[in-house]
């Protein structure tokens, strides 16, 4: 049904894109909170971390909207909030469909006015509003931002009359500078505000008017005289944050949502609290008849230890459950049967589980009016969940304990504590550490004291020996590493090889790599590494030391002499666009990079080529055997052109006996096959305008015309435009030759490098990998045109990462091997990484439901482009001349690729030579996809909300946590939906039937014209789900695919030998283990250890599972037996 300009969209479309045991949540919720006769208004979903909360709660977003649709209200709104930006950018779009919906998002609920005057005036029929909850529902007496005081100075001004007089400008500028107020209120009195907010706005005002007008009155004094008067800030600061609360209390009450969806509730639980301004705030949002949906894997602290002071397990859970049941009688019952559980679990003895049994089914069905919880770990017969622990030796060195005698000695001078976990943190302390450090500070001010400093100064002789010395960088020196943690995090990531690699391994590679970068990798394969650490100081080690590291081998591998670290010119742009002496285009052969050929990317197709020559010979066929098979159908390809001797002339230029030389006929070639094979859809795209929908190269070009080492750009793409044009036109010719003929003896060398940029150009590659999502895809499939477009697109990001100083010493490390044109070489580096394999896996996990190919493109641009971060520590030197003490500490910057920090600690950070911010987000993407880093240190903010799963499985503990959930919470960023782990055990188990043809007939023949329709990812997830048994759900293979010696997650805990670590682990592992049998309870932890005690003694049922709280949804395959 049309519903104004909006189609009624289709809810067995969204629901049909949902796994089985996500769609029996979303159909129970529902009923929950439509259907039932004892229905809820609030409901919890808690399943497991990575289980996809976030695509149930559009299921049920999908239900609401088809139950609504029809009714007559203006629209369907729906309130998304969730405890950070990058959790928003993250989920926010996978919740509704753009093409009915409107969305709008900020950081606060009080600059809402005119994006919702906006959004209404668009007239969605469902509006999905987004914000956060700490500056939303937080508002005290601060000033606020800029914004927020403009919006309410724009709103008094028009209704109370203000004019532009001194006082009120005054009274809400705070301490922002007269010019960027006057210029934010000019911006924001253009914005239309929401008319029912600035109505309620007014009226809440109204009372105190008269008080606001009489400070606006000292405030004008305090403006002419620049003298303020005692008491006037404080006044100043209440009554800001007065009107900033009556604002947030207007929002919240012209909102009028259907559904308030809460992700990652357990953030902000606070605003569970009646007694808070905040609870206020939420409760006039929920207080009318809105559904209210909690996302959260721990909406409740799941276990309390004795050490964590202010952060009660019983009373938060309590709390939670008293809120979504809403009603004080059922509440009042919940907490009596919770009693009598633990009383049970306390007495509990393996000949008596019957009233344990009933005590159990009562909480549990208690819970479920208002809760369910799906976890994987059943889904495996040793309920591991996949989850294995690698032991790592961080044994301490004599030199880390020199290291430690240099910190100890440093830090008594300056009477700063914690010397030992300043050293077990991060090697090189004193030189990473920022001043938000107590020890740093401190250093700091000794450094600059005019006070006696020889005693400080003696101490730090051994930081200056020791420390990190900028002349070592420069001059790639190897630098040691004076910790056991790093060490053992540099022995499982840059030594295994991943160094020399730009893009991690396929999973199901199409043949045996030739190259020497990734013929050395470990037999057991490679994994990206996430890094968990307590302290700020060490993701920026880590990204520091390991990406000096990383470039330093490459750069030795280089041999010959060196360009120093900082040289302002380390490499020119290989893949340069120039123009020759004449002024025309120099580098026409870079062009077999960065065209994505049609008739390439469709007639050949490694992944066909790969399981043709399996089937023959029963085995991965080898590098050189599919060149050559690709080199037979190029040539067959070749065969079929015929052109006019007048367009060989024209194509030589100049010398034209001569002829074009072999490179030439390169690009003349891809030119010619699709000018005579393909020509529809090239000519289309290669004539687009930039009126037309999609992209034109000519509008990639000249966006890119600012680079000094593309200042021919244009004239490359205009000559091979035209080498196009005259191909096309040369077809019916009367004296046309055949094309090969033309060659001479250029032919066999433009054969195989026509077959290599088929196997592995960038352009080719990216197009023939689009190709195959659109044959996957229910809706977005997009034109030839804008296939071509977005490869294209790809291509040049490709160009621009192999340009990179640290890449081409990768692609080309020998200086033997540097008579090979640049182009050349990369070809063979991208043939040697597997790139069609790799980018096929890679457009297989970005291809969600409703996702455009455009958005998909736009990740993969993103996380190729990311430039190189720059990190800096302080060396520690002697400088008389610069300190009253003689030594001072000078900023060094150093590059950040090969490893990058996440987290609050990285907002700000920047890319290396420029100031240009680099986004988390941008770092998310890179570090989910297989390009570099490949690395990712973060702190607790990295822990919880974010997918970081698509090419990692080990998850390193730098300090082990207190609490078990904190492992899973961590863990789980990487055991997600079709994560690494998932995939190699699937390209293990079934990659050898798809790539021989034994399960499908999808070999290729020699005479085959082959559009690229074979997906080997969705044929192999096809192949494992027709293999499940009929107990089984689709946790299985999407989460859980386990095999004998297969992949699994991997707990990586670098705890250094002898330290209180060591000993803390198995305690901590088995609490993990039986948690889930007394959440909820009081003094949980003395029950864990009863529990524990006893089951040394063999009184616990070793069933345990029988006894844990089970809260999948009914229908949703839950306990048996």
């Amino acid at each position: 049904m049309i519903r104004g300009k909006w189609q009624k969209p289709d809810l067995e479309s969204t629901l049909g894109g949902l796994k089985d045991f996500q769609r029996s949540t979303v159909d129970y919720v529902y009923h929950r909170l439509y259907e039932a006769g004892d229905r809820v208004d609030r409901f919890l979903v808690a399943d497991e971390t990575g289980l996809g909360k976030t695509y149930v709660a559009r299921g049920i977003i999908a239900r609401i909207v088809d139950r609504l649709w029809d009714e007559a209200i203006e629209s369907i709104d729906i309130v998304y909030i969730c405890s950070n930006s990058a959790i928003a950018a993250q989920n926010v779009r996978k919740l509704v469909s753009a093409e009915f919906a409107g969305i709008v998002g900020s950081s606060r609920i009080t600059l809402l006015p005119p994006e919702l005057s906006r959004l209404h005036e668009a007239g969605h029929r469902v509006n999905v509003i987004a914000f956060t909850p700490r500056t939303s529902f937080d508002m005290g007496n601060s000033s606020g931002v800029v914004r927020e005081r403009a919006i309410i100075y724009n709103i008094l001004r028009r209704h109370w009359g203000l004019g532009d007089r001194e006082g009120p400008l005054r009274l809400l500028r705070c301490n922002v500078g007269q010019k960027r107020w006057l210029e934010t209120i000019e911006a924001e009195k253009a914005q239309p505000l929401d008319k029912v907010i600035v109505q309620d706005f007014v009226r809440r005002c109204e009372p105190y008017r008269d008080e606001f007008t009489a400070l606006t009155r000292q405030a004008a004094r305090v403006d002419r005289t620049g003298y303020e008067p005692a008491g006037f800030r404080r006044a100043q600061l209440a009554m800001v944050g007065r009107l900033r609360l009556d604002l947030a209390r207007a929002c919240m009450s012209g909102m009028r949502p259907a559904s308030v969806i809460m992700d990652e509730f357990h953030r902000f639980r606070d605003l569970l609290d009646d007694e808070s301004e905040a609870g206020n705030l939420f409760r006039a949002l929920v207080e009318t008849d809105t559904r209210v949906l909690l996302l959260s894997a721990t909406p409740y602290k799941m276990y309390t230890v004795g050490n964590e002071e202010g952060d009660d397990h019983y009373r938060d859970f309590v709390q939670t459950v008293g809120f979504l049941l809403d009603d004080d009688v059922l509440e009042g019952r919940f907490t009596q049967s919770l009693a009598r559980l633990r009383l049970e679990l306390q007495r509990a003895r393996a000949n008596d589980g019957a009233e344990l049994e009933s005590a159990r089914a009562a909480v549990e069905g208690q819970l479920r009016r208002v809760m369910v919880r799906t976890e994987r770990l059943a889904a495996t017969a040793d309920r591991s969940g996949m989850l294995q622990e690698l032991p790592e030796e961080c044994m301490p060195t004599p030199s880390d304990l020199e290291h430690f005698r240099m910190v100890d000695a440093v830090c008594r001078e300056l009477g700063a504590r914690d010397a030992v976990e300043y050293w077990k943190s991060s090697p090189y302390i004193l030189n990473l550490m920022d001043s938000n450090y107590d020890v740093k500070n401190r250093l700091e001010k000794a450094i600059d004291s005019r006070a006696d400093s020889a005693q400080i100064n003696e101490a730090l002789e051994d930081a200056i020996h020791d420390g990190l010395q900028w002349k070592a960088v420069q001059h790639y020196r190897e630098i040691p590493f004076p910790n056991a943690r790093m060490r053992a995090l540099r022995k499982n990531t840059v030594e295994t090889g991943l160094w020399r690699l730009l893009w991690m391994p396929p999973s199901m590679p199409y043949y045996d790599s030739g190259h020497r970068a990734y013929r050395g990798l470990p037999s057991e394969g490679v994994s990206k590494a996430l890094v968990f650490s307590k302290w700020q100081v060490v993701p920026k080690a880590i990204s520091l030391l390991l990406s000096y590291e990383a470039e330093r081998l490459g750069m030795k591998s280089a041999g010959g002499r060196r360009r120093l670290y900082d040289s302002k010119r380390r490499g020119a742009a290989t893949l340069a666009f120039g123009r020759d002496d004449t002024g025309g285009p120099a580098n026409m052969a870079n062009m077999a990079l960065i065209y994505p050929c049609w008739t390439l990317a469709t007639r050949i197709d490694p992944a066909l080529l790969a399981a043709e020559l399996t089937a023959s010979s029963g085995a991965l066929p080898s590098q050189k055997a599919i060149v050559a098979e690709a080199g037979r159908l190029v040539r067959r390809l070749l065969a079929q052109i015929q052109v006019s001797a007048d367009t060989v002339n024209q194509a030589g230029g100049r010398d034209s006996q001569r002829g074009p030389s072999g490179t030439a006929w390169v690009w003349i070639s891809l030119a010619a096959l699709d000018a005579h094979l393909s020509p529809t859809c090239a000519s289309r795209w290669l004539h687009t305008s930039e009126a037309e929908a999609a992209p034109a190269w000519r509008g990639m070009v000249q966006a890119r015309q600012g680079d000094a080492d593309d200042t021919g750009f244009a004239l490359h793409v205009d000559q091979f435009t035209a080498e196009f044009d005259r191909q096309l036109q040369s077809r019916d010719t009367d004296d046309s030759r055949p094309l090969l003929h033309s060659m001479g003896g250029a032919g066999d060398y433009v054969v195989n490098m026509l077959a290599m940029a088929a196997l592995s150009s960038p352009a080719v590659v990216a197009l023939r990998a689009f190709l195959r999502l659109q044959n996957t895809r229910r809706t977005d499939a997009c034109s030839d045109d804008m296939a071509m477009a977005l490869a294209a697109r790809i291509a040049l990001c490709f160009r621009d990462m192999f340009n990179l100083a640290e890449s081409s010493v990768l692609v080309r490390p020998r200086r033997k091997t540097r008579t090979e044109p640049y182009w050349s070489a990369v070809l063979s580096y991208c043939l040697g990484g597997n790139l069609q394999a790799v980018m096929d896996e890679y457009l297989h996990v970005l291809n969600e439901p409703d996702r455009k190919l455009s958005d998909i493109c736009e990740e993969v641009v993103n996380a190729i482009s990311i430039r190189s971060g720059a990190l800096s520590f302080d060396e520690i030197v002697r400088a008389p001349e610069a300190s009253p003490s003689g030594v001072a500490l000078r900023q060094r910057k150093m590059r950040c690729r090969f490893a990058m920090r996440f987290g609050e600690s990285a907002a700000d950070d920047v890319t290396y030579g420029s100031s240009d911010v680099i986004r988390p987000t941008q770092v998310m993407s890179a570090f989910n996809s297989p390009f570099r880093p490949f690395v990712l240190a973060t702190t607790s903010i990295g822990q919880e909300g974010l997918d970081m799963h698509r090419y990692c499985h080990d998850v390193y503990h730098w300090n082990l946590p207190t609490n078990p959930v904190d492992l899973e919470q961590r863990e789980g960023r990487v055991h997600r939906y079709k994560c690494y782990a998932i995939r190699r055990n699937l390209a293990a188990i079934y990659g050898g039937e798809v790539l021989s043809g034994s399960r499908d007939p999808i070999a290729a023949t020699a005479d085959r014209v082959c559009d690229p329709v074979f997906d080997p990812w969705s044929l192999m997830f096809g192949m494992a789900l027709d293999e499940r048994s009929g107990q089984e759900n689709d946790l299985k293979p999407y989460w859980i695919l386990d095999m004998p010696d297969g992949v699994k997650i991997n707990r990586r805990i670098l705890a250094p030998a002898l330290s209180w670590e060591t000993q803390a682990v198995t305690p901590l592992k088995n609490s993990l283990a039986l948690y889930r049998m007394v959440f909820g309870q009081p003094r949980q932890q003395d029950l864990l250890g009863l529990l524990q005690d006893r089951m040394k003694g063999g009184d616990i049922p070793t069933e345990l599972a029988e006894f844990m709280i089970d809260l999948s949804p009914p229908n949703g395959k839950p306990r048996q037996g």
